[in-house]
């Protein structure tokens, strides 16, 4: 039997090889370094570039300050002096001033983040309020959005279902409200700034799902209807919405191809039950439906 060795991931402890725990310990750092690089990029580059025009500025002027120092005050004035005699003006008017940029920048950044989670999680809520008449109460417990398979493995699924009155009825309501949360979204977008996603797609794509709703909308309320136009329908607005989401969620997924690496890792040893976790199994290997179709 092979030795078991400790490794952490997401505050909890698990029993890997040692091939795993080396291969782990080794994305995990490259992870933090990536992690500390972007925040340091974010915090000393991003939001303080006009800071960096400033301090040349300061330069030139300490430079023509030693000059005139030399000629007019006393030739032994040396740089050295200058610096002295400027330190409290330059720590006043550029070092708290820089300070105090840092913290309100990364404030903003901060109310940004979270705005702009609020509209993922609302576009989310769209995503799956057009799957729920299909699936029902599976949509309570599964997020379509973890991966490309979660929705790949839905559109698989609800293409076998038959659209009967009741589920017909109850998918024009949900593409009603949908309508109304999109134009909210699409209204918030534009008066916000999007981090590390391409805000003029959004803009764009959004109305455009709007018109392709509106058109489902009026086609499911003719009384004859073919069902594979409304899946094909249903499909291209999914998979619109589905890139929506993928942009609006790169700030909180942007390390995902290196935590399925870890947990890919960790699921084959027994000991870590990494396996009955939901969030896991459904960021590996999607959702599957295990329960059977009824049809009339």
């Amino acid at each position: 039997m092979k030795n078991k060795y400790t490794v952490s991931y997401k505050k909890v402890k698990y029993k890997v090889t040692l091939i795993d725990k080396l291969v782990i310990e080794k994305i995990k750092s490259i992870l933090l370094i990536k992690r500390i690089l972007r925040n340091s990029k974010r915090i000393f580059i991003d939001h303080n570039k006009h800071f960096f025009y400033l301090l040349l500025l300061w330069v030139v002027f300490g430079f023509f300050t030693y000059l005139f120092g030399v000629k007019f005050r006393d030739p032994s004035y040396s740089i050295l002096d200058v610096a002295w005699e400027l330190k409290n003006s330059f720590f006043s008017s550029f070092i708290i001033t820089w300070f105090i940029n840092i913290y309100n920048n990364e404030y903003n950044y901060r109310k940004k983040l979270w705005e702009q989670h609020e509209f993922y999680v609302d576009t989310m809520s769209c995503f799956e309020k057009i799957f729920e008449p299909f699936v029902g109460e599976h949509i309570y417990y599964y997020h379509a959005f973890y991966n490309s398979i979660c929705y790949e493995n839905t559109i698989d699924y609800i293409h076998n279902i038959e659209i009967d009155r009741q589920c017909k009825r109850e998918l024009i309501g949900k593409i009603k409200n949908i309508l109304a949360q999109l134009k909210t979204i699409n209204y918030e977008i534009k008066n916000n700034n999007i981090y590390k996603a391409d805000t003029h797609y959004l803009i764009y794509k959004i109305p455009d799902i709007i018109i392709d709703l509106n058109e489902l909308l009026n086609y499911l309320k003719l009384k004859k209807i073919i069902v594979d136009d409304v899946f094909t329908k249903i499909s291209k607005i999914t998979m619109d919405l589905f890139k929506i989401t993928e942009e609006l969620r790169i700030p909180w997924r942007q390390d995902i191809e290196n935590n399925i690496i870890i947990l890919q890792r960790l699921s084959p040893n027994t000991e870590n039950e990494i396996e009955r976790a939901h969030y896991y199994n459904l960021l590996l290997n999607g959702y599957s439906f295990n329960f059977n179709i009824q049809k009339d």
